[in-house]
This record gives structure tokens, C-alpha cells and sequence, in this order.
């Protein structure tokens, strides 16, 4: 059997403010290219800055992305090998999310 119990869901005005109490050093960020344009990306990446968290991103998150898509958010957490990943987005950032980081924990299944 299996069991996943999701993360907290963060959202809202002080949404932001939580990022200082999370620890760690390095967090990859997996989000989408609208939120990078619209600049809410860059205000995450300088909290995490302020609070000495190093940082990268992976944007490359389309609508019912397929499964080619959790491989390379894999691959992003190969190659940048953070304690932390923070999904920022909607359905399809959360799931990519989740799904590459299992896939990174369980290379094997």
C-alpha cells in the first residue's frame, strides 16, 4: 500500500512571509511561465534570498502536462539538489511537482 500525505498548502496576502520559516538552504521553485511574467516568481526568489535560501526554477509547466514534462522537473532536481521543493501555481505545477519529486526520491519505481 501506499500513502502520501500532501505538504501545506500556502495561499493568500502573507503567503510569502511563511517562506522565512522554512528552513533548509536550497529550494527549487516548479512553476509556469505565466507566473514568471507576471514577476511573482522574482518576489519568491527574494524572499528566499532574504532568509539565505539558494535558489532555481523550473518554468517549463504547460496545462495536462505529460509525462515528459515530470521527467525534466526530475532532472531540474537532479541537477540542483535542493532540501526543499515549493510548487507555486495551480494544478499542474502542484502535480508536477509532486510527481517529479517522487520520481527523484524512488528512481527505481
Amino acid at each position: 500500500m501506499w500513502q502520501f500525505t500532501s505538504p501545506e498548502i500556502i495561499f493568500g496576502d502573507d503567503a510569502l512571509n511563511w517562506l522565512s520559516d522554512l528552513g533548509g538552504t536550497r529550494a527549487l521553485i516548479v512553476t509556469d511561465h505565466t507566473l514568471v511574467n507576471l514577476g511573482i516568481l522574482q518576489r519568491v526568489l527574494d524572499q528566499l534570498a532574504i532568509n539565505n535560501i539558494a535558489s532555481d526554477y523550473f518554468a517549463d509547466i504547460e496545462p495536462e502536462p505529460p509525462i515528459q514534462t515530470d521527467e525534466r522537473a526530475k532532472q531540474a532536481i537532479r541537477n540542483f539538489e535542493p532540501e526543499l521543493v515549493i510548487a507555486l501555481g495551480g494544478g499542474s505545477v502542484l502535480d508536477v511537482a509532486k510527481v517529479a519529486w517522487f520520481m527523484f526520491e524512488l528512481p527505481d519505481i
